[in-house]
């Protein structure tokens, strides 16, 4: 039970999807890639990567390509004509992160729902922007909905 302190919950929001023109049309650090491809004996293949990983591991553009085909299961030689024959979309992401402490901080210890009002998910990374407002309550039974999220 000490390791619970140190947990983290991360959520990354997909946003901004577009088709590619190639397997090489993105830029590390700002897209996250989805590839689809055939292989060889013409089982379809596909993998993605969130837009921090290339970035994270030191890769290029074709290394990222290359770990993605063997993400997908291929095992084959990884040729020009594989990765040709790569359909790529690409996209952006969003991520929230909340720690444990913060966590508890908005729930308080007695394991009760607390509210989150108009939370930014660019901007609420560490739990910057949660907000408490337990007088707003959303009650059961009430005919109106929401406009907070409950956690």
């Amino acid at each position: 039970m000490r390791e619970v302190a140190y947990l983290t919950c991360g959520v990354s929001l997909l946003t901004d999807f577009e088709e590619g023109e190639d397997y090489l049309d993105w830029e590390v650090g700002l897209h996250g890639i989805w590839i689809e491809f055939r292989d060889d004996r013409g089982k379809r293949r596909s993998a993605t990567y969130l837009p921090e990983v290339a970035d994270e591991q030191g890769w290029t553009k074709l290394e990222t390509i290359d770990s993605l085909i063997r993400k997908s299961g291929y095992r084959g030689l990884i040729t020009p004509t594989i990765r040709s024959g790569i359909a790529l979309t690409r996209y952006r992401s969003r991520k929230c992160v909340i720690g444990y402490a913060e966590y508890i901080a908005i729930i308080g210890t007695r394991g009760g729902s607390r509210l989150i009002k108009d939370v930014n998910p660019a901007s609420a990374v560490n739990g910057k922007e949660v907000q408490e407002d337990e007088d707003e309550a959303y009650e059961e039974g009430d005919e109106s909905e929401p406009e907070e999220v409950l956690v």
